[in-house]
């Protein structure tokens, strides 16, 4: 199975943005949405006429069309900011933000780091700490909603390198 997202533009200026998903016999008819994007609303870069939510609507319907057939699948993914939608605290975030979030993991197998107290630690510190944690593989699923929801039904998110296709 694979999935596409297309955009056909028109005259007027307006686009239809479709997400669907292929297999061998074709189009799978139940997955398929389509956006129209008005005159007024269309933008040089597409990124910024997809709708986060709609994607993980979109997603979930997918998720849960595979897991119905019983297969297992590792999904690819490109970068795209409705594809990133983080579940992990951005490093502009409050100190007690990203504390608060670490928190969660400090002691867990493979994660190598020990906090202590909030007031003893600089933000700067807690920065570094989360760098090094979300780049680790088997916390992606901690970092992306997507990543999230793939993992809890049994795939796989493999993500591309950023700018490559």
């Amino acid at each position: 199975m694979c999935t596409f997202i297309q955009f056909i533009e028109f005259s007027t200026g307006a686009r239809l943005i479709v997400l669907a998903a292929v297999e061998e016999d074709g189009i799978v008819e139940e997955l398929i949405y389509v956006d129209k994007v008005l005159k007024s609303a269309v933008t040089d870069d597409y990124h910024d006429n997809v709708n986060k939510d709609a994607f993980l609507d979109w997603f979930r319907r997918l998720i849960a069309y595979q897991n119905a057939k019983g297969e297992k699948y590792i999904i690819v993914m490109d970068n795209a900011s409705y594809h990133t939608a983080r579940l992990a605290p951005k490093k502009s975030e409050r100190k007690a933000t990203l504390y608060n979030w670490l928190q969660r993991f400090e002691g867990n197998p493979g994660m190598n780091f020990v906090l202590k107290p909030i007031n003893q630690m600089l933000k700067y510190e807690l920065e570094g700490i989360l760098d090094r944690v979300i780049a680790m593989p088997e916390m992606q699923s901690e970092v992306y909603t997507i990543d999230n929801i793939a993992r809890s039904a049994g795939h796989e998110i493999l993500r591309l390198p950023p700018y490559n296709w």
